[in-house]
């Protein structure tokens, strides 16, 4: 679908058991329900160049869970929105795609996952953010997933907020040239992370506890700035292995690194 195509409302299921090789979006605007991609086998699906307001009201009705599956399943199928700009990312589409890209792009919010009978097994998931704007991502938003890579560059994030992560296992987070204004508390509760890396970028302020109860095997820190590292960040916080090089650190509270194994 091409051209400028609107579409005033669309309710969810729009593809429905439904077997696609690929689908292409460009020029889309309008009204979507959150979960109009889901339950559809789609290998491939580029939206371009739109707006999109996803509504909700509909998101958690009527909606069968997929079924879980062994972590050693790959998944072959991607997301790719390319100069998009959206009201919220489902976090849904992680249990339906094994890679979701946003390039050029602006999300006004990541929504938490409210479907918490919804286990994410696999451990093949990619999740990118190039050049994108993302205002906020709200608590719990990657709650429970098993990704591969989260992946951000060259991007604006504006609030990470507490128990985003709670509960998730990374096995890589790369975070370069971002800038990311608050990383709020208890960020990666309960969450395990294989190697966590930033890169040539900046954090505004890193709160209390942003780090507690978190288990991580790596975490490079480098080329960096941080305006405020607040009290007790690792309070709590497993690191086997940290190394902060090349990075200034504006201004450092109390303690932050009290309690941390």
């Amino acid at each position: 679908m091409g051209g400028v195509v609107r579409i005033d409302s669309c309710e969810s299921h729009l593809f429905v058991s439904s077997s696609i090789e690929e689908i292409v979006f460009e020029g889309l605007t309008g009204h979507l329900d959150a979960a109009f991609l889901l339950d559809a086998d789609i290998r491939l699906i580029n939206i371009r160049d739109s707006i999109l307001e996803y509504e909700t009201d509909n998101a958690n009705r009527g909606i069968a869970v997929p079924q879980q599956t062994k972590s050693t399943s790959k998944r072959h199928n991607s997301a790719v929105f390319y100069n998009v700009s959206v009201n919220l990312l489902v976090p849904d589409l992680l249990a339906h795609f094994g890679h979701v890209t946003f390039f050029n792009s602006s999300i006004t919010r990541v929504r938490p996952n409210q479907r918490s009978q919804v286990k994410y097994l696999r451990n093949d998931l990619i999740i990118t953010f190039l050049s994108t704007n993302l205002r906020n991502i709200d608590s719990y938003a990657f709650s429970n997933i098993s990704a591969h890579i989260l992946n951000i560059t060259n991007s604006v994030i504006g609030k990470i907020n507490r128990f985003v992560a709670s509960g998730a296992t990374f096995e890589h987070i790369y975070i370069t040239n971002t800038e990311v204004k608050v990383l709020d508390e208890q960020v990666f509760a309960h969450s395990q992370i294989k190697r966590f890396e930033v890169a040539g970028g900046q954090v505004d302020h890193i709160l209390s506890s942003a780090f507690q109860f978190s288990r991580v095997e790596e975490m490079f820190i480098h080329s960096s700035r941080i305006n405020i590292l607040d009290k007790h960040a690792f309070n709590g916080s497993r690191i086997h292995t940290l190394s902060i090089s090349k990075t200034t650190v504006n201004n450092v509270k109390s303690e932050p690194f009290d309690g941390s194994q």
